[in-house]
């Protein structure tokens, strides 16, 4: 209503009106907290995996040369190495995939407790109102997600130049060493950069957690009407509630002493209970 809108929201949001939102997909939840453990998990995964994943790129690799051998290659050929690398792409990031997805889902799972709801992948018209939209961009959440994606890129590129500034004298010396050196550094390079941005989004992800449950908390705040209306739609108007309470004391209790006079009979225990009889 209008005049809802118009009064200040300074009531937290009721268990109904939490669970309204909570149905139609609206939840306090942060994307960088999912980001982050899908890219730990996916990492995580690439490096258990390395050896099975070099033995599948190993057999691909080995299926090219031997046929670049042959004298004469056929179409057949070419379409059998086609399958194979879909097949071989396939089976070396499966790991890194079956990882993500797991993670996601799991995080979304703890965040948010298991709600589905198809309401927010539904289109709505006030999305293309390009009013609304322009009223978005200048909302405080855009800001702190301007502020929030402009820190973790400058992060990264700090971390990116502190990790190779660090083995800079590796990286110029790794076509004098052997393959298996090579990668070998590769990989303590890869590993101290990953694990430094995993520990900083970390930290940003848990921050922006705390903020999208203020923001969420901001967003469903009620107004002191909103809460009493609600209040009646659920438990009834307070003043009848009230006023059927005096009319059954009445009619159960009433006034005892002209219970008495009205009485036919009058069965008593002489010290706690005495009950007036009548007949019509």
């Amino acid at each position: 209503m209008a005049q809802d809108s118009a009064q200040e929201k300074t009531e937290h949001a009721t268990p109904k009106r939490l669970r309204e939102a909570k149905k139609k997909g609206d939840v306090a939840k942060s994307k960088d907290l999912t980001t982050v453990f899908v890219m730990m998990a996916v990492f995580a995964a690439i490096a258990f995996s390395i050896d099975f994943m070099g033995d599948v790129l190993k057999d691909f690799m080995k299926l090219c040369i031997d046929l670049t051998a042959k004298k004469e290659i056929v179409l057949a050929d070419v379409s059998h190495v086609l399958k194979m690398l879909v097949l071989t792409l396939a089976k070396a990031s499966a790991p890194a995939l079956l990882s993500g997805v797991i993670a996601a889902l799991l995080v979304g799972l703890v965040q948010v407790g298991g709600v589905f709801s198809m309401e927010p992948l539904m289109p709505k018209m006030e999305k293309l109102n390009p009013i609304e939209g322009f009223k978005n961009m200048f909302k405080i959440v855009t800001f702190i997600e301007l502020f929030k994606n402009m820190l973790k890129l400058s992060l990264v590129i700090y971390i990116a130049y502190i990790t190779i500034n660090k083995y800079m004298q590796d990286i110029l010396l790794s076509s004098q060493v052997t393959m298996e050196k090579a990668v070998i550094i590769t990989g303590q390079i890869v590993y101290s950069f990953f694990s430094k941005v995993a520990a900083v989004f970390i930290v940003v992800a848990l921050i922006d957690m705390g903020v999208q449950r203020w923001n969420y908390n901001k967003r469903h705040k009620m107004s002191k009407d909103e809460v009493k209306r609600e209040y009646k739609q659920d438990e009834g108007d307070p003043q009848i509630k009230g006023e059927r309470r005096r009319l059954h004391r009445d009619m159960v209790f009433g006034d005892p002493r002209q219970a008495v006079k009205k009485a036919d009979a009058v069965v008593s225990n002489p010290v706690h209970v005495a009950v007036a009889i009548g007949y019509n």
